[in-house]
């Protein structure tokens, strides 16, 4: 009986740590949700030469984001992939590469060292999140100056 608890107990564990990680991976959707929504405002006070069609895709709202407001394209990319990994994977990693990820969101250089390998439940440290934080702060803050623009060109 007393095995069985235990079996019990760590399922619980696992179910917990799972349901944590799809949070976590849904809040950085939101941030990217937010930040589709001040792109198509920063757009539409964007004079556009030609007549261009809104873009339905975040990934590609997201890229068109960066490019207007000179943010790190790279950057927004690895955000994107550590949100998938806690999204998809239940924050398991599948693929080391996501350590480089990490690193580049904290503004450090890529690099093996230390990185736990496949299988590892990926934990974003407390200078990660200020990070990401701090990065769609300024992607905001300028998203939000070309929207109060009314014919400025990205």
């Amino acid at each position: 009986m007393a095995a069985r608890a235990g079996t019990r107990a760590r399922a619980d564990t696992h179910l917990g740590e799972v349901a944590h990680a799809r949070l976590i991976g849904n809040q950085l959707q939101e941030l990217d949700r937010f930040l589709s929504v001040l792109i198509d405002e920063a757009s539409r006070g964007a004079e556009a030469g030609e007549a261009e069609r809104p873009l339905r895709n975040t990934a590609r709202k997201l890229r068109q984001a960066a490019i207007m407001t000179g943010a790190d394209e790279a950057r927004l990319r690895a955000i994107g992939r550590i949100a998938a990994v806690f999204r998809h994977c239940g924050g398991i990693i599948h693929n080391v590469a996501i350590h480089d990820d990490l690193r580049l969101v904290d503004g450090l250089k890529a690099s093996a060292a230390g990185a736990s390998g496949r299988g590892t439940r990926l934990h974003l440290a407390p200078m990660t999140v200020v990070a990401i934080c701090d990065f769609y702060r300024q992607m905001g803050a300028r998203l939000l100056t070309l929207a109060a623009r009314p014919g400025a060109a990205p």
